[in-house]
């Protein structure tokens, strides 16, 4: 007892580390990718808060994982991209053909107004 009140600032921070290390390394091998109570386990983590309690996810700072996450959310970042890029191209294609359609309904109405008969065909 006498060690531990002259070093307590010590040996509370080395037991702190340890704890924290092993912590860590427990919750990345028994709960990678998923949620779980925090009154379960608790620590550095993603920490989410939701109607049926807290949660928390492990966050690997892997090199390799934090790659590989980025190069997922480039990938989602493309396909919204591409898919607006193809919106934007259905949306001027729609306007186009009722450019058409509208100047051909003009030009028939026109005609029709100066006495001359349209068949289509």
């Amino acid at each position: 007892m006498e060690v531990f009140g002259q070093n307590s600032t010590r040996i509370v921070d080395r037991y702190s580390e340890e704890f924290e290390t092993t912590f860590l390394e427990h919750t990345k091998r028994s709960f990678r990718f998923n949620r779980i109570a925090a009154t379960v386990v608790t620590g550095k983590c993603k920490v989410n808060e939701t109607p049926k309690g807290w949660f928390i996810t492990y966050i690997d700072w892997d090199s390799k994982t934090l790659f590989k996450e980025e190069e997922e959310e480039k990938k989602k970042i493309k396909i919204k991209t591409d898919m607006a890029d193809e919106e934007k191209k259905e949306r001027e294609s729609s306007r186009l053909v009722f450019v058409e359609v509208e100047n051909e309904r003009r030009k028939t109405n026109i005609w029709k107004e100066w006495g001359y008969s349209i068949s289509v065909g």
